[in-house]
Parts: structure tokens; C-alpha cells; sequence
């Protein structure tokens, strides 16, 4: 701001995340959504996404959410994963003791929110990567209100 000091450290948000799990090369995105959700029913200015607590994002399986959910629950493992005590860390591995499941974790851009998820898919239509989306880039085609 005009008038206002420079500040004395390097202000970052992670603008998106991005979890590769195939090298094959992405020939379409899509919109990810759970089992009841309908693109077709959605406006030009509308998304289905996921919420965020606690300014934390992160990409888990299905099959994993439960176990991992019950754990960190009951914890503070995340949590401790995520601030080493001075600033927030912008990417941790966490595993249940049992070591079965593993989640990935990240700060989410703006914090608190819903953000949606794209399905990168591959020529033969198996997903390749997905991206979350935190809306941290100024999108020049909305004007500013």
C-alpha cells in the first residue's frame, strides 16, 4: 500500500496443487466431482469443489479418507506436520502409524473455502493428474468489484 513500508520477509501462498500420477501426457481436463454432482447443472460461474478447514488443502484416497480422518482427528499430527513452529510448511507427506495410508497436505492459497478440483485425463481416459485451484492469480476476464 501507498505510504506503508516494505515488508521485512517474502509474503507466499500457494496458488494450486497439483498431484501427478502418471507420466502420459493430459489430452482433456474435467471438472472433479463426487457421486450426485452434475456439471451439466452448473452455471458459467459456478463449481463443485471441496472445503477447507484450518487453511489446509490436501489430496487423499478414498479408501484412505476414513482411517486418516479418524487419526488425525485424534491427534495433532497434521497439525505439527504442517508448522514447524515459525511458518506454515508448503507440502507434507503425513502416514498413519499403522503406515497403510498417506495423505498430502498443503496450505490453500487464500486459506478457509471451497475450491475446486480438475482431472487431468490421459488420451485413454484415465485420470493423470489432478489440480486444485485456490484462486490466487487475478483472472483478468472478471472484472474487479
Amino acid at each position: 500500500m501507498p505510504g506503508e513500508s516494505a515488508p521485512t520477509h517474502r509474503h507466499q501462498r500457494v496458488a494450486a496443487a497439483r498431484l501427478q500420477i502418471s507420466d502420459r501426457a493430459i489430452h482433456h481436463w474435467e471438472l472433479a466431482v463426487v457421486d450426485g454432482q452434475d456439471v451439466d447443472e452448473l452455471d458459467d460461474d459456478s463449481f463443485f469443489g471441496y472445503g477447507v478447514d484450518a487453511g489446509t488443502g490436501c489430496f487423499v484416497d478414498v479408501s484412505a479418507a476414513e482411517p486418516l480422518g479418524a487419526y488425525i482427528a485424534e491427534t495433532d499430527a497434521l497439525m505439527d506436520a504442517m508448522f514447524d513452529g515459525v511458518e506454515q510448511r508448503q507440502l507434507v507427506t503425513l502416514s498413519d502409524p499403522s503406515a497403510e495410508h498417506s495423505v498430502v497436505a498443503f496450505p490453500s492459497g487464500w486459506g478457509d473455502g471451497v475450491y475446486p478440483t480438475w482431472v487431468g485425463r490421459d488420451s485413454d481416459g484415465n485420470p493423470a493428474c489432478f489440480l486444485t485451484e485456490f484462486f490466487v492469480v487475478p483472472d483478468d476476464r472478471i472484472p474487479d468489484d
